[in-house]
């Protein structure tokens, strides 16, 4: 990095056979299941960076956000 420049802000995709997860600046949002049924869960790892407090209830419109993101995102790691 050179000094002075500032960092691009990127979002973060990985996956487990049964699980998905995506990183977005202090958002945590894992989903758990299959594309037609699962669970999710949000955490803010700024403020909780062990992931102990799933704050999906109080945050509705970053969950609905960040699973559309992860919905094309795994899309797109299924046509790869």
């Amino acid at each position: 990095m050179i000094e002075g420049t500032p960092i691009k802000e990127r979002t973060l995709y990985w996956r487990t056979p049964k699980q998905f997860a995506l990183r977005k600046r202090d958002w945590k949002l894992v989903y758990t299941g299959t594309m037609d049924e699962g669970t999710y869960e949000l955490f803010n790892l700024a403020n909780d960076p062990n992931e102990t407090q799933d704050v999906a209830r109080e945050n509705n419109e970053i969950v609905m956000a960040m699973l559309e993101e992860l919905k094309k995102q795994i899309e797109l790691d299924i046509i790869l």
